[in-house]
């Protein structure tokens, strides 16, 4: 089960690291928009 865990975590990871850089423009907008909006809380 661990080992199952592990590698399933692993590959969503992967995927979250490559999907940022097909859509680097998505992603530092959201992030922006996230901090911006902390920032004006």
């Amino acid at each position: 089960m661990r080992v199952n865990t592990l590698n399933l975590q692993r590959k969503l990871r992967k995927e979250k690291k490559e999907a940022p850089s097909k859509g680097q423009k998505k992603g530092n907008v959201h992030r922006l928009g996230k901090r911006g909006r902390h920032e004006s809380e």
